[in-house]
């Protein structure tokens, strides 16, 4: 392929290839305008910076600096070669690919790749096949005993590796994929030549990538021996540290749940697979890493730790805590009660009991107190070693500042010691993570406009009824602005502003009330005139911003509707939004009906 040829191939790719539907399969994708924000997937953050322009097929993240076109995207996120990430997206998007001409370099390196791919997919299948065989009897009687039946046995590929130490060796050998089975750690290398099985008597469990592709394996022993689990080495293709058990094949079900139980081991995600609970993962015999964290935030916003109430699965949950904390995801724990697994658990009391620990789930900051409670005690001293190991959880995670903040001034509280105290573990005034004091930074969290109407109404809270009535608690999503509000509607009532602001501040916490005093004597004075009209602004873009986040959950309903092909529903939907016209006070300004991917898009 020429090189005018191959350009006009990558240009049809590109043209064809969605690339909002490409990055909102891995990132959680919210309208902004005319682009689309989420959570960057190459570094941590807990405000949005990553950002997809539709229109020019491009995505950029302003914090880390990663950007590109959709082939880039691939390229990144799944791993790929540039001539695999556009063969991928020409076969999902059906552009034919004409053969180009790769560099000697190019060539190798894919070929290696491809190489390791088509080894692991052969040992898949052989393994499952052998699965079938009359000296896997013990690992069928295995599955039968732990309750996975053969239809998750077949869907998830499962396999069995015979007691040979040249069962495969020998299979590839005869395939001339020998060396390529070697790459891909599926045979070792002697010392005096050749190769050996290094998965032997195990139950096997092929491991997937995000993209789909088998990239390594995960094999149980079958009687006695060590380790109990042995997984594939690192090889070009597999990094335990970074991918996890079950994630491509259960990330639908992560979605729609909304939430993702996190368990310890394969069998602990195949008995609830089994069960029909299906959001859920395991790491693969590593602990639990900030690339597996950041991996779960593209497809939740929720993570529950799902671990035995062994001494193991303890120390696992609180490892779990900086990492959660830094990436800016909600975490909960639900310990499961001594002496059980997810298997004894569901075999005893059936999946209700498994939805109603998960329901019961605690948050992971207040386990994480309440364990070390239990540890140190509240004595001084206990408090004081509390304190410091608290304290170190915020700096491993080294979080957003705001999150630090909240953190900081909520268990600093129960401590009897100031927020600054725990972030610096020292006395002075303390400054959060990334510099600013905790004050400050919590204030820049929230979008200008949000920002604005909260302090809008924290000056003249004689407005909060008629920005109610507008529609300001459905239009507001932050969570601090949240808290404000609600702060303020409970000190709302009978009496002047100032008796208002008397009630405010003494139920607001540490840093609001230094953030509220702050405000309310940095004001400036304004007359009743000029105070009506910066409501009567105010009130109109509420109103605006309500019926676009209407139209927008419309929208996304729409795009529900076409993609499961429920035709009558679609129809029903749009007449909905069109007898919605366009949005209040649009006319002439170029404010039309916006079409965004979520409901809950912010205007910054």
């Amino acid at each position: 392929m020429d090189s005018i040829s191959r350009e006009e191939t990558v240009r049809q790719v590109k043209e064809a290839a969605d690339i909002i539907e490409v990055v909102g399969e891995v990132v959680r994708l919210v309208r902004a305008g005319a682009h689309y924000k989420g959570l960057c997937p190459f570094h941590s953050e807990k405000t949005p910076s990553f950002t997809v322009n539709p229109q020019r097929r491009f995505f950029r993240c302003y914090g880390c600096g990663e950007g590109g076109d959709v082939l880039d995207f691939v390229m990144k996120y799944h791993s790929m070669t540039f001539p695999e990430a556009l063969k991928a997206l020409a076969q999902r998007y059906g552009v034919d690919l004409p053969e180009r001409k790769m560099s000697p370099r190019e060539k190798k390196k894919q070929d290696e790749r491809s190489e390791v791919f088509a080894v692991n997919a052969f040992a898949a299948e052989t393994f499952h096949g052998r699965l079938s065989g009359p000296d896997a009897e013990a690992a069928r009687a295995h599955l039968a005993e732990r309750g996975i039946p053969d239809e998750v046995v077949s869907a998830w590929r499962l396999g069995f590796a015979p007691d040979s130490w040249d069962f495969l060796t020998g299979l590839c050998r005869g395939r001339g994929c020998e060396e390529a089975a070697a790459r891909a750690g599926l045979i070792v290398e002697r010392r005096n030549g050749g190769h050996y099985d290094r998965f032997r008597n195990r139950l096997v469990f092929p491991v997937h990538d995000t993209a789909g592709r088998i990239i390594g394996f995960s094999g149980r022993i079958m009687g006695e021996g060590e380790p109990k689990y042995l997984n594939t080495p690192e090889t070009i293709v597999f990094d335990k540290g970074k991918n996890l058990f079950g994630l491509h094949k259960n990330r639908e079900a992560i979605r729609k749940a909304g939430r993702c139980l996190l368990v310890e081991g394969n069998f602990d995600l195949l008995s609830l697979v089994a069960a029909g609970i299906e959001n859920v993962v395991a790491p693969l015999g590593t602990a639990l890493t900030r690339s597996h964290v950041r991996l779960l935030k593209g497809y939740t916003g929720e993570i529950i730790i799902f671990f035995d109430g062994d001494a193991a699965g303890l120390k696992a949950a609180m490892r779990a805590a900086p990492l959660c904390l830094g990436e800016g995801i909600a975490a909960r724990v639900a310990i499961l009660p001594q002496g059980h697994d997810p298997d004894t658990l569901l075999r005893e009391h059936g999946t209700d009991a498994v939805h109603e620990l998960v329901e019961q789930a605690s948050d992971l900051p207040e386990f994480v107190f309440d364990r070390l409670a239990e540890t140190h005690g509240l004595s001084v001293d206990g408090k004081t070693r509390i304190a410091a190991e608290l304290g170190q959880i915020l700096r491993e995670a080294d979080p957003d500042p705001a999150a630090a903040a909240i953190f900081a001034s909520h268990f600093a509280s129960r401590l009897g010691i100031t927020a600054d105290m725990l972030i610096t573990g020292r006395g002075k005034k303390a400054r959060a993570p990334g510099g600013k004091t905790v004050s400050a930074a919590a204030e820049k969290t929230l979008p200008l406009k949000t920002r604005q109407l909260v302090e809008f109404l924290i000056i003249f809270p004689e407005y909060l009824q008629k920005f109610i009535k507008a529609g300001i608690e459905e239009v507001i999503q932050e969570s601090r602005a949240q808290r404000i509000l609600e702060l303020l509607v409970r000190a709302s009532g009978s009496g002047e502003p100032d008796a208002v602001h008397d009630r405010l501040l003494e139920a607001a916490g540490p840093d609001d009330r230094e953030y509220l005093t702050a405000l309310l004597v940095a004001a400036p004075d304004s007359s009743p005139d000029e105070a009506g009209k910066a409501a009567e602004e105010m009130l109109a873009w509420l109103e605006r911003e309500l019926h676009r986040k209407r139209q927008e959950e419309l929208t996304r309903q729409i795009i529900e509707a076409q993609r499961s092909g429920d035709h009558a529903r679609c129809l029903e939907l749009m007449e909905k939004k069109r007898m919605m016209g366009r949005l209040p006070g649009a006319a002439g300004t170029g404010e039309g009906t916006v079409t965004p991917r979520r409901p809950q898009g912010e205007e910054k």
